[in-house]
C-alpha cells in the first residue's frame, strides 16, 4: 500500500530526457544537475519533491556518471540544499538501481567524481527545512575519484547547527579513491544521527590535519555540537596512506561522540602511514555519552586503533570520558590497540572479552585495569587470520577468536571473522612489519 502522496522519481543517464517529467522509468530524467535542481531549492528552482515518502532511483545503465553536477552557473548555491528533497518530515531516499530499474545488492549507481571541480557534492546550510524535520538516505551509491588538487573538500557537509540534523543514512554505499581537502562527510548539529550500514571506505585521503573520512566539521574539541555516529557491518581499510594526509582515519578530534556512537561488526585494517595516526578518535562532552564498539577487528593499522580524548570536566577527577564499552573486539598488529590522552581519564567503562596480539607498543594498556567498571576475560593470543592484511579474517576453529569467545557461534571480532574448513592446524598469520 503506497504512502499518501508518495512519488518515485527516476534518472537514467543514458536513456533519460531532462525535458520529461521524471516520474516513471520510461520518462526518466537524464542528468544529476537537472534532477537535483528540480527536486531542491538549489539555484532558485522550485522544489518538486514536497511530498511524503518520496524517493529518487538512479539507474546504472553501464559505466559511471561523470556529470554535469551543478546548476548553470556552477556557483555555490547550485549545489547547496536549502530544503531537503522533501519539505515534509520524512526520509527521502536516493537509491541506485540496475539498468532494468530493479535494485540488486551488487549493483551500485557510480558517481565518478574525477572531473569534479567544485568544493562539495552536497552542501547544507541555513534553512529551517534542513533540520530535525527531515532526513536523507542513500542506498547502493558509489562515490569515487574526488580530487583535493581540483579543490574538492568533501561529499556532503553541514556548516552549522541543525542542517541535515534528523538523520542521514548510507546503506550499501562505497566511498573509494577520494582525496579531499577536508573530509568525505562533515557533520554539525546538536542532535544529528549519521548512520553507515554495510558501507566500504577504502583508499581515501583527507589533507586537513584535524579531519578524516567522517568529521565533526568546524567544531573544536570542546564544542557542544556533537552529532551521533553509527556504523554497522562496514569495512574501513587502506585510508590516509599518503604521508601528507591527515593522521585521523575515520573519526576526528571533534566530539562526534556526544549523541552516542555505536560501531558494530566492522573491520578496520591497513589504515594510516605513521605510528602517530589514529583510526577512531573520540571526545565526549557529557557523562551521558555512550560509545560502544563491539564485534570489530582492528588489524595492521599503522597507528592507534582507538583513542580517547578526555573532555568532560569533573570536580573530583578532572577531565574524563565516561560510559565507553569495547566488547569482543580483536586488536592485532597495530602500533597501539587503545590509548587515551590522560589516565585515569576513562571512567565507568567496560572493556571485556577482547583479544590482543602483537600490537607494537602495548597490547592491553595497564591503565585499563584501573578504570571504573573494568571488565574481565581480555586475553592475548594469535588470532591466526588467513590473511588479515588483505581483509581475509577467516581462521581455524582452534583460533582464540573461537576458543575464547563466550559463544562459538559469535567469534571475537564479529561477522567478518569466519571459520575455515580445516580445524587441525592454525594458519600462519601474515606479518608485514
Amino acid at each position: 500500500m503506497a504512502v499518501t502522496d508518495e512519488i518515485t522519481y527516476y534518472m537514467r543517464p543514458v536513456n533519460g530526457d531532462d525535458s520529461a517529467d521524471g516520474m516513471s522509468f520510461a520518462t526518466a530524467w537524464k542528468t544529476w544537475r537537472h534532477t537535483f535542481n528540480t527536486l531542491t531549492n538549489a539555484g532558485g528552482y522550485t522544489p518538486g519533491a514536497t511530498f511524503w515518502g518520496s524517493r529518487l532511483l538512479l539507474a546504472n545503465e553501464g559505466g559511471s556518471y561523470t556529470g554535469p553536477y551543478h546548476g548553470p552557473t556552477g556557483a555555490e548555491y547550485d549545489y547547496r540544499i536549502d530544503s531537503l528533497f522533501t519539505s515534509i518530515g520524512n526520509q527521502f531516499m536516493i537509491q541506485g538501481v540496475s539498468s532494468d530499474g530493479n535494485a540488486y545488492e551488487d549493483v551500485n549507481f557510480v558517481f565518478d567524481m574525477s572531473g569534479f571541480t567544485y568544493e562539495y557534492w552536497l552542501y547544507c546550510f541555513s534553512s529551517v527545512n534542513v533540520n530535525s524535520a527531515n532526513g536523507l538516505s542513500f542506498k547502493n551509491i558509489t562515490w569515487r575519484g574526488l580530487s583535493a588538487d581540483a579543490g574538492a573538500k568533501g561529499i556532503l557537509t553541514t556548516l552549522y547547527d541543525n542542517e541535515a540534523a534528523r538523520m542521514v543514512s548510507y546503506d550499501n554505499c562505497i566511498f573509494e579513491d577520494n582525496e579531499v581537502v577536508e573530509s568525505l562527510f562533515g557533520y554539525g548539529g546538536y542532535n544529528g544521527s549519521y548512520d553507515f550500514i554495510n558501507c566500504i571506505f577504502r583508499r581515501n585521503n583527507s589533507y586537513n590535519n584535524n579531519k578524516g573520512c567522517i568529521s565533526s566539521n568546524y567544531h573544536n574539541y570542546n564544542s557542544q555540537r556533537n552529532s551521533g555516529l553509527q556504523l554497522y557491518e562496514c569495512e574501513i581499510h587502506s585510508n590516509n596512506k599518503h604521508a601528507d594526509s591527515s593522521p585521523y582515519i575515520l573519526a576526528t578530534p571533534g566530539p562526534l561522540g556526544n549523541q552516542n556512537v555505536k560501531i558494530l561488526n566492522s573491520v578496520f585494517y591497513d589504515n594510516g602511514n605513521a605510528d602517530s595516526d589514529i583510526v577512531l578518535h573520540f571526545n565526549a562532552q557529557t557523562e551521558a555519552a555512550n560509545i560502544r564498539i563491539q564485534d570489530c577487528v582492528f588489524f595492521g593499522n599503522a597507528g592507534t586503533g582507538i583513542y580517547y580524548r578526555s573532555a568532560n570536566t569533573d570536580a573530583n577527577y578532572g577531565d574524563s570520558i565516561y560510559g565507553s564499552k569495547i566488547i569482543s573486539c580483536v586488536f592485532a598488529l597495530n602500533n597501539k590497540s587503545i590509548d587515551a590522552e590522560a589516565t585515569p581519564g576513562v571512567r565507568q567503562a567496560m572493556f571485556t572479552n577482547n583479544l590482543f596480539y602483537n600490537n607494537t607498543v602495548v597490547d592491553i594498556p595497564t591503565w585499563m585495569s584501573g578504570t571504573t567498571g573494568w571488565g574481565i576475560s581480555n586475553t592475548v593470543g594469535n588470532p591466526a587470520f588467513t590473511n588479515g592484511q588483505s581483509g581475509d579474517f577467516s581462521a581455524a576453529l582452534t583460533s582464540p577468536v573461537f576458543v575464547n569467545s563466550r559463544d562459538v557461534r559469535f567469534p571475537i571480532g564479529g561477522r567478518y571473522v569466519v571459520q575455515t574448513e580445516s580445524t587441525s592446524t592454525l594458519p600462519t598469520i601474515v606479518s608485514f612489519f
